[in-house]
C-alpha cells in the first residue's frame, strides 16, 4: 500500500523522481488488485487460527522474523551509501 499512499500524497513529486516507475507500478490497479486478493486469501486461511494457540504463536514468530529480515535487507543498502 506504500505505492498507493505515495501516488496519492500531494508531497510526492514524480517529475525526475528515480523511483517514479516503482511508485506507478505499486500504485497501479493491477498491483492493488493483487494485494486485495492476497489479503482476502490470507484472511480466509487465518480466520480459524487463534492468536494464542501454538499455531498462532508460531505464525506470529515467523512474521516477526520475516519483518526483521526485510528491515535488515533494506538497512544494508542504506548503510552502504
Amino acid at each position: 500500500m506504500i505505492g498507493k499512499a505515495l501516488i496519492e500524497s500531494p508531497t510526492t513529486v514524480l517529475e525526475d523522481n528515480p523511483y517514479r516507475s516503482w511508485i506507478e507500478l505499486y500504485a497501479g490497479e493491477d498491483f492493488q488488485s493483487g494485494v486485495q486478493v492476497s489479503i482476502e486469501r490470507l484472511d480466509t486461511l487465518l480466520k480459524d487460527i487463534e492468536l494464542d494457540s501454538p499455531r498462532g504463536q508460531e505464525l506470529i514468530h515467523v512474521f516477526k522474523t520475516a519483518t526483521r529480515m526485510e528491515i535488515a535487507f533494506w538497512q544494508q543498502g542504506l548503510d552502504t551509501k
